[in-house]
């Protein structure tokens, strides 16, 4: 068969994004024509191209014309089938409370395939889909990817390793109960700042996994027990009892229900037995197979087209179902997009950050609620709630108007200031220089205590992306990555910070307003924003060409969202500046 696997990006190593991959790379090991389909591709669609699998990020420049395609992403089912109207699609719910797996009203769209029962029960109870369209196909591991473990599970765990999505406060409780009990715990992922990629390798080396949904997966089968938690709630531990349970759950949002402090998760902890953690291994082994996934979607894709051969919709209907959707889902007036009643429950998904203010109103929102979790937490000092926020805030960025001679630049980057705008606000051309490296400016800066809002106003002139650092000196902060050409912002929290946000605003003559806000732990005296370039390859680490940004409006200020630029004044140079651009230039990232 002709295929096209589709997602509404293939950038970031997340369950969904690698469950694209090892689709289209499956599929096509099985003989298919397999094409890949995002309109955000990174790295993962560029190793998706590297083992040869063809991908585009705009569907008109396919011309073989598929027999059918499958993925996930409720916008990008409307521009394939736009595409190729007279072609099956079967599509894919991931996430439960994510509108991108919102089920699309095409006719096109025969069968929807769900990773777990919390979606098929959201597509038949709240969107109305017949239980005889719903397909349920849970994660799979590729097998030749399991590394031999190093050693046996010892009768007691002694090296733990955790996968962290989001920065929480949970992550001091495991690293308390883990202490309590010797064991080591190493934290990795976006929200740990400490990307992997070779995550069996981890694996084979520790003896308790802690991670929710496809890294539970890829602990079990590696060999290690697992402990099903993560940010939104302890799930418990992974034993041959449970398996059964925690697989139709995808070891997923419907487990994860139970608090997360130390005792609880001690608890679990204490449940670890070695021989029966080596059954859930031998169980995932054989139940959970990318062969047995494949053969399964193959018979999923072979019905629908089947199926779609049997009763396809007339022109008429299809052509008037699109009209109706691009009618109800495009944005306008400041509307969000998509226009749903669902969509309010997922709009904080800062990969999904919306380019109107209504979207910046919404993150604000949620980001104060971040800030009361925390605060209830015991984990931030007390800070006034973002509704008592005062007005008026402090930039708290020194000499805002001189920044070329305060910024200090790293790894061969130089900020250079090229004059004034109208509002009053210095203009400045950052530019990558000299050999392969990162290049990116930076500024330190003493920190208040409660969330912190880094905002600016950038242009394009040769660099299509750019990252925007918020960190404490002990990398604790957000980080927020932009892409010019897609006007998407894309926000994590790094470390032990909470609450990261961010946003985008358009503005006229190629400018945009971004910001990034996040709560960091207290204790760090100095933070430093920082500027960074990519290169055409969205590569971050690049020999330079030319590559450039125009900036103005640098400002840091108190609070979960930011106010008006404010200009600051060229005060003289205290110790404490000085002490700062000493630190700035011996940090290294």
């Amino acid at each position: 068969m002709r295929i096209v696997v589709f997602s509404s990006q293939i950038w970031n190593r997340t369950g969904g994004e690698l469950n694209a991959r090892d689709w289209a790379l499956g599929l096509r090991s099985r003989g298919h024509k397999v094409v890949a389909y995002t309109p955000v591709p990174g790295r993962l669609a560029e190793e998706i191209r590297a083992a040869g699998v063809p991908f585009v990020d705009d569907p008109a420049a396919m011309r073989d014309e598929p027999d059918v395609m499958y993925g996930s992403g409720i916008h990008d089912v409307a521009a394939l089938a736009a595409r190729f109207p007279d072609v099956p699609i079967v599509q894919v719910s991931q996430q439960f409370d994510g509108w991108a797996s919102f089920p699309s009203p095409l006719p096109q769209v025969v069968l929807h395939v769900c990773v777990d029962e919390i979606n098929a029960d959201s597509l038949a109870n709240e969107f109305g889909v017949a239980r005889e369209r719903i397909r349920i196909l849970h994660n799979a591991i590729d097998l030749a990817l399991l590394k031999p473990r190093l050693r046996p599970l010892p009768v007691q765990p002694q090296r733990a390793l955790a996968f962290v999505k989001r920065s929480a406060p949970y992550m001091r409780e495991l690293q308390e109960a883990c202490s309590l009990r010797g064991i080591e715990l190493e934290c990795v992922g976006p929200g740990a700042g400490n990307a992997i990629h070779d995550v069996f390798s981890a694996v084979a080396e520790s003896d308790l996994v802690v991670g929710s949904a496809r890294t539970a997966l890829e602990g079990a089968a590696g060999g290690a027990a697992v402990l099903v938690a993560d940010h939104r709630g302890l799930g418990g531990l992974l034993t041959s009892h449970d398996h059964a349970r925690f697989c139709a759950d995808n070891f997923g949002r419907e487990l994860l229900t139970r608090p997360l402090d130390a005792a609880s998760i001690g608890a679990e902890i204490d449940r670890y037995d070695a021989a029966d953690a080596a059954c859930v291994t031998r169980i995932v082994r054989e139940t959970a197979s990318q062969e047995r996934q494949l053969e399964r979607l193959e018979s999923i894709l072979l019905e629908a087209t089947a199926a779609f051969r049997r009763d396809p919709a007339p022109p008429e209907a299809r052509h008037r179902a699109l009209s109706s959707y691009l009618a109800r889902h495009l944005p306008r007036h400041g509307e969000p997009s998509p226009r749903h009643p669902h969509q309010a429950a997922c709009a904080a998904d800062p990969r999904f950050v919306n380019l109107d203010s209504q979207v910046s109103i919404l993150s604000e929102r949620v980001s104060g609620l971040e800030l009361e979790r925390a605060l209830a937490s015991g984990s931030a000092s007390p800070v006034p709630s973002p509704a008592a926020a005062p007005k008026t805030r402090c930039n708290l960025l020194a000499r805002s108007e001189e920044l070329d001679a305060a910024l200090s630049p790293n790894a061969f980057a130089t900020f250079e200031r090229i004059g004034a705008l109208s509002a009053g606000a210095s203009t400045y051309l950052a530019r990558a220089s000299e050999g392969c490296s990162e290049h990116y400016v930076q500024h330190t800066f003493a920190p208040k205590p409660g969330a912190l809002t880094f905002s600016l106003g950038v242009r394009e002139v040769s660099a299509p992306r750019l990252r925007l650092q918020l960190l404490t000196v002990g990398a604790n902060g957000v980080v927020g990555d932009f892409d010019f050409r897609r006007e998407q912002l894309s926000v994590s929290c790094i470390g032990l910070a909470s609450g990261g946000n961010g946003g985008c605003r358009v503005l006229r003559d190629g400018w945009y307003t971004l910001w990034i806000t996040a709560l960091p732990p207290p204790g760090d005296p100095l933070m430093r924003c920082v500027i960074q370039l990519a290169d055409r390859q969205e590569r971050f680490t690049f020999t330079p060409h030319g590559e450039a940004i125009l900036a103005r409006g640098l400002q840091v200020e108190l609070g979960p969202r930011p106010t008006p630029y404010q200009a600051t004044p060229n005060a003289p140079r205290s110790r404490l500046g000085r002490l700062a651009r000493k630190i700035a230039g011996l940090t290294r990232r």
